[in-house]
This record gives structure tokens, sequence and C-alpha cells, in this order.
């Protein structure tokens, strides 16, 4: 085990030291995104979507190639009714109000928001309508009020 780890001999059980994780037979440190790595497992201990990539003359933890990085860390990528277990999970990947409904366990777009873009995209709907579509509607109403209002005022 080294000096991160120890071992029961009488269970047969190991355990590693604060600050090592257990990986392929013995006590690594994980490393993070962008740090030196000799391994695949250092990585993948501090992110399983994470890989040692070679740069030129070393190698460094990245993210796997059909994964997102975002603050340091690997995501999946996900579309709306997608599994998922937190929110950043969603909102990593989707763009919009977006969360992972804690019961069902999916990404779910928020009240008044319905996914779009293949559900990579939550869009905000107005009344059940589709406010994109119905924009140029709600901009004259919106003219008509404010023209309204500036001659009330005068």
């Amino acid at each position: 085990m080294g000096d991160l780890g120890t071992c029961d001999h009488s269970d047969d059980k190991c355990s590693c030291k604060t600050g090592s994780a257990f990986g392929e037979g013995k006590c690594r440190v994980p490393k993070a995104l962008g740090a030196p790595c000799t391994e695949p497992i250092e990585c993948v201990l501090q992110n399983p979507l994470s890989y040692c990539k070679e740069e030129q003359f070393f190698f460094t933890c990245q993210c796997l190639s059909d994964a997102l990085e975002y603050d340091n860390n690997c995501y999946e990528d996900k579309s709306v009714g997608d599994k998922c277990n937190s929110d950043k999970e969603c909102t990593v990947p989707i763009q919009g109000d977006v969360y992972c409904d804690r019961r069902e366990k999916v990404c779910t777009c928020g009240i008044s928001f319905k996914p779009t873009n293949e559900g990579k995209a939550c869009e905000i709907t107005f009344g059940g309508a589709d406010l994109k579509a119905n924009s140029s509607k709600y901009m004259l109403l919106v003219a008509i009020l404010v023209a309204f209002l500036f001659q009330a005022k005068n």
C-alpha cells in the first residue's frame, strides 16, 4: 500500500489515508483536471469522465471528448428528460431554466419553460404559447401601451 494507505490483515481490508483513494489495487492521489498524471486511474478517481491525455511531452488530466468541462469538472452531455442526480448535471449542458427533478430524477424545464433545440435548451412560454412565435404580437401590444401611457402623461 505504501505511505498512502493501511491494511488490516485480520480481515483483509485496506483503507486509504485522507486525500488518497483506492484504484486498481492500491491507494493513489486523485488528480484534478489540468494536473500532471502518469496513469489514467489518477484522473478517473477525481472525475469518472476524465483521462490522462498526452500533451506534447507530458500528460495531464482532461475531460473525455464527449464530456463537457465546467468549473474544473467534467459533465456528461445531457438533454431535457435525461436521468440526473444534481441540478449541475442539467444546468451545464442545457441552456435556460432547467433543473434536476428530485422525485423523477430527470432534467426538467422550469415552470413556463418548454424544451427546444432537441432538448438542449428550455425556452420561456407565455400563457401556454411560444413567446418567440408570438413576439411580434406582444411587441405591438407593448408599443400601444407605451404610446397610451405617454399620451396620458402629456
